[in-house]
């Protein structure tokens, strides 16, 4: 019954009870998703469905992530929940490119670059405010992470390019 009254609650954030469930099977959708798409550059094994529910997953989630609560601790300024949106709403986008380029949509690339433009802004801005304010944390360890394997997919991604574009 507590459950049902917190569902019906007027604090209830559908991103918060989705995050606090998926959250767990963040990791290993990376590292499948990571995989797959090392194979697919490196071999002629069709992974492309399996690389499209990895990758629209963790987009989902970090989308979710942006309006979110999880992980905020105590109430911080609105310039650092702003910064925290744009930061995983930036995360989404560069996901979806990243998403479109395997499934060979046309404006992939313009979508990677504005996700990853943006997240370059996010932490431009973020280190402006920690300047400002040092007690402020608003990148976890867990945020380094998302951020390595955006990197890391938008170079396999550009490596791709590279291989292809070649004469």
């Amino acid at each position: 019954m507590k459950k049902a009254a917190y569902l019906f609650n007027k604090e209830f954030r559908p991103g918060d009870y989705l995050i606090k469930s998926a959250y767990q099977y963040e990791i290993p959708l990376a590292i499948v998703s990571l995989i797959s798409i090392l194979l697919i550059l490196t071999t002629s094994i069709n992974l492309h469905f399996l690389v499209t529910v990895c990758i629209t997953t963790l987009s989902l989630m970090y989308y979710f992530m942006a309006f979110s609560k999880v992980g905020l601790g105590k109430p911080p300024s609105p310039y650092a929940v702003f910064i925290r949106k744009i930061m995983y709403i930036s995360f989404a986008v560069s996901a979806l490119g990243t998403l479109f380029y395997f499934s060979h949509y046309s404006g992939s690339m313009l979508m990677n670059q504005m996700g990853m433009i943006s997240i370059l802004g996010t932490l431009l801005s973020y280190f402006f405010l920690r300047i400002r304010v040092p007690e402020i944390k608003l990148i976890s360890g867990a945020d380094t992470r998302r951020l390595l394997f955006l990197l890391v997919i938008d170079l396999f991604v550009a490596i791709d390019l590279l291989n292809i574009n070649a004469p």
